[in-house]
C-alpha cells in the first residue's frame, strides 16, 4: 500500500472522527429540544409513526452495501463505463424503492395506524397528516443513497463529513424553529423535516453532478446490469435481517423473563455499544473502499494487508475507549444516569467482548464483499447468529439468569467469527496463522499490558472520584504505550515516528 494511500485514510479517519462527534452531541442535544418543544405525547407519536417507516429500512440498508461495493469495485478498476452504468442503475432501483415503500406506507402503514396503534384520539388526524409527510420524508431519503455511496467510495470523507454535520445542524435549527409554531407543532415539524429531507438530497446531487464530472445519469434498459446489484442486496438483506432477529429477540427474551427493568438495563447497555462502535466503524469505513479497490486490481498482496491492519487497528482503537469503561462502568453510569438499573454492569461489560469480536473481523467481511459473491457468507454466518435466540430462550427456560443471554451471544460470536476465517480463507486465500499472529496475539498482548496497571489500580484503590480520574488517565497513558511498543509492528512504528517529525518540522517552519 502506498504511502499516499495510508495519509488519504488517516485523513479521511479524522474526518469521519470530526463528523461523528459533533453530530452526536448535536443530535442529543436536540432530542432534548425536541422533546421541550412538541412534549411528551407528540414527541412520542412522532417516534410510533417514525418507527413504522424504518420497519422498512433493512431493504434500503442491503442496497446501500451493494451499491458501495459495485461503484468502489468499477473506480478500483478504472472502468468510467462501469461506474457510470452502476451509478445510473443504483439511482433508478432507489427511485423505485422510493415509489414502492411510500405505497406501503400508505396501504399496510394506514392500516397499522388505523387499527393497531394507540394514538390519542383527538390527536388522530393530527397523526395521520403527520403519517403521510413522514412516510414520504422517508422515501425520498432514499434518493440520497446513491450519491452518498459515490462520495464515499471516491473517499471524499471530508464532504461526506460536512454534509452530514450540515444536516445534523439544519435538524437543530428545525428543533428551534418548532418553539415560534403557533399550533399543531407536531405538523410543522414534521413539514420542515421534509423541507430538510429535499434540501439534503439537493446538496448530494449538486456536489456529485459538479465534482463527478464523468457520472451522468442515463435510463438503463438490460435487465442484466440490474441483477448483481439487486442479487447482492438480497444476500445482504438475509444478515441485516438476521441482526435485526437477534437483536431484538434477545430484548423481548428478557422482558419475558425478567420484565421491563432488565430491559432498561439492556437499553442502556445498547446505547453504550452504539455509540462505541460508531467510534470503530469510522476508521473502517476510511479503510474499507481500499480493501475493494486493491481486489478489483487483483492487488491480493495488498487486500490482506489492509485487512490484517484495518482488523488489529479497529481493535486496538476500541480497546483504548473500552478500557476506562469497562473498569469503571459503574462510576460512568452513575455520572450518567444517577440511577443504574440492575444487571446494567455486567451488560456493558459482556458486550464490549462481543464487540471486539466483531470489531475484529469486520475486515473479513469487507473482503468478502469485494468478491461480489456473498452468498455462502451470509447463509452461514446469518444461520449461526440466528441461533443466539433459541440458545439464550433454552439458557433462561433451564433457569439461568438474565446475563447468560450475552454469554451464549459472546460464545456463538465466536464460532461465528470461526467461520468468517474459514470462508475468507477459502474465498480470499487468507493465511489464517497470520491474521491470528497478525491481528489476534499481537493486540492481546497490548490488551494484556496495557490493562495492568489501571486493573491493580482499581483494585486496590477504595472506591470514589480519586480512584475514577486515576484509572481513567492510566489507561488512556497505558494503552497508547502498549498499542505503540506492543500493539505495532516495527514498520508501522518507523511510519508514524516519521511522520511526527515531519509534522514537527513543519511546525517549526511554520513558526519562523
Amino acid at each position: 500500500m502506498s504511502a499516499e494511500a495510508n495519509k488519504r485514510i488517516a485523513k479521511n479517519t479524522i474526518y469521519l472522527y470530526l463528523r461523528t462527534g459533533i453530530t452526536m452531541l448535536v443530535a442529543l442535544y436536540t432530542s432534548r429540544i425536541v422533546l421541550d418543544a412538541l412534549g411528551i405525547e407528540d414527541f412520542g407519536i412522532w417516534s410510533v409513526l417514525g418507527g413504522v417507516i424504518t420497519i422498512f429500512g433493512f431493504i434500503n440498508q442491503s442496497l446501500s452495501a451493494s451499491i458501495f461495493r459495485y461503484i468502489t469495485h468499477a473506480i478500483g478498476t478504472g472502468d468510467k463505463e462501469q461506474i457510470n452504468r452502476t451509478y445510473s442503475c443504483s439511482i433508478t432501483i432507489h427511485a423505485a424503492l422510493a415509489v414502492i415503500i411510500f405505497l406501503l406506507c400508505e396501504t399496510a402503514g394506514q392500516w397499522l395506524l388505523a387499527d393497531k396503534l394507540v394514538i390519542p384520539e383527538e390527536k388522530r388526524d393530527i397523526a395521520e397528516t403527520v403519517f403521510h409527510i413522514a412516510a414520504a420524508t422517508g422515501s425520498i431519503s432514499l434518493l440520497t443513497v446513491p450519491f452518498s455511496s459515490v462520495i464515499i467510495a471516491r473517499e471524499q470523507m471530508h464532504v461526506f463529513a460536512y454534509l452530514s454535520i450540515a444536516e445534523t445542524l439544519l435538524k437543530l435549527a428545525i428543533a428551534a424553529a418548532v418553539y415560534m409554531a403557533p399550533a399543531r407543532k407536531l405538523i410543522w415539524y414534521a413539514a420542515m423535516m421534509l423541507a430538510a429531507t429535499l434540501l439534503i438530497l439537493l446538496f448530494h446531487y449538486l456536489y456529485v453532478r459538479y465534482s463527478f464530472k464523468e457520472l451522468r445519469y442515463r435510463n438503463v434498459t438490460e435487465k442484466h446490469f440490474y441483477k448483481p446489484l439487486l442479487t447482492f442486496s438480497g444476500w445482504s438483506m438475509l444478515g441485516n435481517i438476521a441482526a435485526a432477529g437477534y437483536t431484538q429477540g434477545l430484548t423481548i427474551l428478557l422482558n419475558i423473563f425478567f420484565g421491563p427493568a432488565v430491559n432498561a438495563a439492556r437499553s442502556i447497555s445498547f446505547q453504550i455499544e452504539q455509540a462505541v462502535r460508531t467510534f470503530v466503524v469510522n476508521f473502517q469505513s476510511a479503510v474499507n473502499p481500499q480493501i475493494i479497490k486493491s481486489h478489483a486490481q487483483d492487488d491480493t498482496a495488498g487486500m490482506h494487508l489492509l485487512m490484517y491492519r484495518s482488523s488489529r487497528f479497529s481493535l486496538l482503537l476500541l480497546f483504548i475507549f473500552a478500557l476506562p469503561i469497562m473498569l469503571e462502568t459503574e462510576k460512568i453510569l452513575y455520572l450518567w444516569l444517577g440511577q443504574i438499573p440492575a444487571e446494567t454492569v455486567t451488560f456493558v461489560r459482556i458486550m464490549f467482548c462481543v464487540i471486539a469480536l466483531e470489531t475484529m473481523s469486520n475486515s473479513i467481511m469487507t473482503g468478502i464483499t469485494a468478491t461480489g459473491d456473498i452468498k455462502r457468507y451470509q447463509i452461514t454466518v446469518s444461520s449461526i447468529l440466528l441461533a443466539i435466540v433459541p440458545a439464550a430462550y433454552i439458557a433462561l427456560k433451564s433457569g439461568a439468569p438474565a446475563k447468560s443471554v450475552f454469554i451464549v451471544y459472546l460464545a456463538i460470536e465466536i464460532i461465528a467469527v470461526a467461520a468468517r476465517l474459514a470462508i475468507a480463507h477459502d474465498m480470499l486465500k487468507l493465511d489464517i496463522k497470520k491474521f491470528v499472529k497478525h491481528v489476534a496475539l499481537r493486540s492481546a498482548a497490548a490488551i494484556a499490558a496495557g490493562s495492568l496497571l489501571p486493573l491493580i489500580l482499581h483494585c486496590t484503590m477504595p472506591d470514589g472520584y480519586t480512584r475514577f480520574a486515576t484509572v481513567i488517565t492510566s489507561g488512556v497513558i497505558t494503552s497508547l504505550a502498549a498499542i505503540y511498543l506492543l500493539g505495532l509492528d516495527r514498520q508501522e512504528r518507523v511510519a508514524i515516528n516519521r511522520a511526527t517529525v515531519e509534522k514537527i518540522r513543519k511546525k517549526k517552519q511554520t513558526g519562523r
